[in-house]
């Protein structure tokens, strides 16, 4: 599953940066973070099992979940990709003006949601990881 969940991504990413493309995943698990200082890392506030549908596109990402109510949700993140930051075991993408870093782990098959960017540390303080995942056709 790593084999495949990096080709798409890698081909996706790097080689076919120029061209409309449309990948679809699904996430079934969530874990939160915030950033801890006394450890200098992330430290897990929660986990749950909740769907997640992923629609990528080149300018933007498309987030779909539920709420605590059953209620669907959609979130329209447009993005722009970091060369610098990217590598071929991580593709990152900056959002709108930087207000999130959404960060692609092609190594555990996992999708950082970086959110709450904090000036005085110059990081994001709070991380949504998206885990299980799997590609929809």
């Amino acid at each position: 599953m790593n084999k495949i969940f990096t080709l798409i991504f890698i081909s996706f990413f790097i080689i076919n940066y120029n061209q409309s493309q449309n990948f679809s995943f699904e996430s079934k698990f969530i874990e939160y973070a915030i950033f801890d200082q006394s450890i200098d890392d992330y430290a897990s506030t929660g986990k749950e099992w909740q769907v997640i549908r992923v629609d990528i596109w080149d300018d933007y990402v498309q987030l779909t979940g539920s709420d605590e109510d059953g209620n669907q949700e959609n979130k329209i993140l447009w993005w722009e990709m970091n060369e610098e930051e990217s590598s071929d075991d991580y593709v990152v993408y900056y959002t709108e003006k930087n207000i999130e870093k959404i960060v692609f782990n092609t190594l555990e098959d996992e999708i950082y949601i970086f959110y709450e960017y904090n000036e005085k540390l110059n990081l994001f303080i709070e991380l949504m990881i998206l885990s299980k995942i799997t590609q929809i056709e």
